[in-house]
């Protein structure tokens, strides 16, 4: 199991669910912990202003680093092949080819808006916009990403039925979090 703790990322033997064992923690990286994947011994860490982090996970728990994107925030990701597809907060969408986990570099860019959370579903990404409602954007040429359509674009600063600060898609549903409490997933 690898999680984000403050601003390390640590990895606990789980086989014993009600005896959670520490093996392995990363060094501080600089800033809260948003996000944490792991793609077979890959695994890909946000820090916020820390920017996003690549570990090789070692068989005994070891965090191996691997390489570093600092080029803004780094708040949620999801991960599809050989690319992350990285919300940067202001900074907009950076979509990142990690092939060469040494060699960091961003591929495509979709400039000028606040995401704070993503979910991709086919050749689409769903960016939730805080209090500017979920972005959909065409991410079918990776270096090209556009921005489709807005949906759920509050009517006003205080409206936040129609905010969206989480986003999900799982077989075919969009599910969008509109915030704290006492909002209603949509």
């Amino acid at each position: 199991l690898v999680a984000g703790v403050g601003k390390r990322v640590v990895v606990l033997d789980a086989a014993d669910p009600a005896k959670l064992k520490l093996v392995g923690e990363s060094l501080p990286l600089g800033d809260s912990i948003y996000d944490v994947d792991a793609q077979g011994d890959l695994v890909a860490v946000a820090a916020w202003r820390g920017g996003l982090h690549l570990f090789r996970l070692g068989k005994t728990g070891n965090l191996e680093p691997l390489g570093t994107w600092q080029g803004g925030e780094a708040r949620r990701f999801q991960w599809r092949g050989k690319h992350i597809y990285l919300t940067t907060g202001k900074g907009g969408l950076r979509i990142l080819d990690v092939s060469d986990p040494q060699g960091l570099k961003v591929v495509g860019a979709l400039r000028g808006i606040d995401i704070c959370g993503i979910s991709l579903h086919g050749d689409l990404a769903y960016g939730a916009l805080g209090p500017g409602g979920l972005n959909v954007m065409d991410i079918g040429d990776p270096a090209h990403p556009k921005q489709l359509s807005i949906l759920y674009k509050p009517t006003a600063p205080t409206d936040r039925k129609n905010a969206a600060y989480n986003v999900a898609v799982a077989d075919g549903i969009l599910y969008v979090c509109p915030g704290p409490a006492p909002s209603t997933l949509r």
